[in-house]
């Protein structure tokens, strides 16, 4: 059955208790169950009807690693390998790491004034570093989001200001590419700030939200910006 929240994610239950998902990415799938047997089962009927090759336990998937720890039953994604090829790609291997994705005391817009020279940002050059940014942030950094959200809004004509803010972003990612999201079983005291109730489900969600108004220079527009956690890990963010 196709699931209400991605199209590409069918799920399956059966009468015995036990669940099947499977996420769907053109040729590419991914088996999570609850029982070994089923995934088993689920191999064998797939390779009946498809050609199928087993790649074994998930490892890697749309350039994210998959890292699970049995002991602690947690999994961890992270992106380190891809952000690598993006440094490459942008000529920034070798930049140097800052500690913050964007300046406190940035106050861009789209007329930021500048002087045009050889250093001028190349269009397609700037568009090619947001993509790699937002994908970044779409799959396992929600701490560059806001960033991604300034420099989007610049794509058609960014200026020296702009590029050196993009390039201030894959500055925090080079020292951070070892940082992913790690979902891990749910207690109350899995919270910085405990909770005033106990815990009534075992998939709690739990929402920061924040604002800031009238924040945007160029139409005064106000900032809006989420996140909710399952798991002691975010799997919505905005």
């Amino acid at each position: 059955t196709v699931s209400d929240s991605d199209p590409c994610l069918y799920v399956q239950l059966y009468p015995d208790g036990s669940r099947a998902y499977i996420a769907v990415f053109v040729d590419d799938l991914v088996f999570a169950t609850s029982t070994v047997t089923l995934l088993s089962q689920l191999k064998i009927a797939f390779s009946e009807v498809y050609k199928m090759k087993d790649l074994g336990e998930l490892s890697w998937f749309l350039g994210m690693k998959v890292t699970r720890n049995r002991a602690a039953y947690s999994i961890t994604l992270s992106q380190s390998a891809f952000i690598e090829r993006c440094l490459a790609s942008l000529g920034l291997s070798d930049c140097n790491p800052v500690t913050l994705p964007i300046d406190p005391n940035c106050r861009v817009t789209a007329t930021t004034p500048v002087h045009s020279g050889p250093d001028d940002p190349d269009i397609s050059l700037y568009r090619v570093a947001v993509g790699f940014l937002l994908y970044l942030v779409c799959c396992t950094r929600p701490d560059c989001a806001f960033l991604c959200s300034v420099v989007c809004r610049y794509m058609s004509s960014p200026t020296q200001y702009h590029w050196a803010m993009v390039k201030r972003g894959f500055r925090f990612l080079r020292g951070t590419s070892s940082l992913g999201i790690t979902y891990s079983p749910t207690t109350s005291s899995s919270y910085v700030h405990p909770l005033p109730y106990p815990l009534k489900s075992s998939l709690p969600a739990i929402v920061y939200v924040d604002a800031a108004w009238a924040d945007d220079l160029d139409n005064r527009r106000s900032t809006l910006g989420y996140v909710v956690l399952v798991h002691n890990g975010p799997v919505v963010w905005y």
